[in-house]
């Protein structure tokens, strides 16, 4: 709380008022290249989290009331992997 009285604008606000959303900026073939790597990207890493349940169930056989803590045996796990093997370049 502090610093937030010692903070002043550097930039002044645009006296124009813009547009909320930009469809301009779709139209570089980058950004656009950018934008679906990212969807394709986060469908990739979103995906896992949001089957582990269902396949927990219906290939491992896991009870319906024990499933949806998978995410979070899952994550123990990992924690407990990184307790036992640690890093070797931080000291």
């Amino acid at each position: 709380m502090v610093s937030v009285v010692g903070i002043r604008t550097r930039i002044e606000p645009p006296r124009k008022r813009r547009k909320f959303y930009d469809t301009r900026s779709f139209r570089d073939p980058s950004f656009m290249y950018f934008c679906l790597s990212m969807c394709f990207g986060f469908m990739g890493v979103y995906v896992l989290y949001f089957y582990v349940e269902l396949c927990a169930t219906q290939e491992c056989h896991m009870s319906e009331g024990l499933a949806p803590c998978t995410l979070a045996m899952l994550s123990h796990a990992k924690c407990q992997v990184q307790k036992a093997r640690p890093v070797k370049w931080i000291k």
